[in-house]
């Protein structure tokens, strides 16, 4: 694994955590709308938190949507889907070879990264 791609997942996994903290889940369906708008009229930050989980979700969210299609998905069912999903049950959802959704994943994660730190600072 490359050092972007290395550094795109641990963004990406923490997308969970953050969506945990912030009261904001969205099915695939739902985060294709979402907005900086309504979500930050539907997020709420704990205390502790502080409002850097908001704006790195947002960030993720956002850099996710300029995604290609194909690539969304297979971001999202791998790492901002409520459940994680293997490579494998990504292929036959999709009805793709697990070559081509290994391919997906890998350019994903790189335009990932590159869309997620124009909008977050690390």
């Amino acid at each position: 694994m490359t050092p972007p791609i290395r550094e795109a997942k641990n963004v990406l996994m923490n997308y969970r955590r953050l969506a945990r903290l912030t009261g904001c889940s969205y099915s695939l369906d739902e985060i294709y709308r979402v907005t900086e708008e309504s979500f930050m009229s539907e997020a709420t930050v704990p205390q502790f938190a502080g409002a850097h989980c908001l704006n790195c979700q947002l960030a993720i969210i956002t850099a996710w949507q300029s995604l290609p299609s194909k690539e969304q998905q297979v971001i999202y069912y791998t790492y901002l889907g409520k459940e994680p999903m293997r490579m494998i049950e990504i292929a036959e959802k999709m009805d793709y070879s697990l070559k081509s959704i290994e391919k997906f994943k890998s350019q994903g994660s790189m335009r990932f990264l590159s869309e997620f730190k124009q909008r977050y600072k690390l």
